[in-house]
């Protein structure tokens, strides 16, 4: 079974014409409605970086995740690059003030918080990475 979470309605509707066969809810990624220790795996691509509060976000994956369980978290990392595009790109109004990036280590630290072990890293970009991470609870 799969399943989906996003705020924007209009993106919900997006997906369900695209994925017919994955349930899709409106949730909020800080107060996700789900029980807790429900998933063997959570993916999440480019979402901690538009949270208010990242800590919580990871708090929720972790919350969700079954013992000795898997998430793949892609999200922005801070460098001098990804910095200048950003700017730019403010410009534009693709990104606004609450948009965030991180340092490697912040987000290393978001998932040892929560007990998850980072097992690899993979920097894809000067501006992407993503995280497998296992759940050691």
């Amino acid at each position: 079974n799969y399943f989906g979470v996003d705020l924007s309605e209009d993106m919900l509707k997006v997906g369900k014409r695209k994925y017919k066969k994955i349930k899709l809810i409106c949730g909020d990624c800080e107060n996700l409605p789900i029980k807790n220790k429900k998933f063997d795996l959570v993916i999440g691509r480019g979402i901690l970086h538009h949270l208010p509060n990242p800590k919580k976000g990871v708090s929720e994956i972790s919350r969700v995740l079954k013992k000795a369980s898997y998430a793949i978290i892609c999200d922005t990392t801070k460098n001098f690059l990804f910095t200048f595009l950003r700017k730019f790109a403010k410009k534009t109004g693709h990104f606004s003030e609450t948009h965030k990036s991180f340092k490697k280590n912040e987000l290393y630290n978001f998932f040892r918080e929560n007990n998850m072990l980072i097992s690899i890293f993979i920097n894809f970009t000067s501006y992407k990475v993503i995280y497998k991470i296992l759940i050691m609870i």
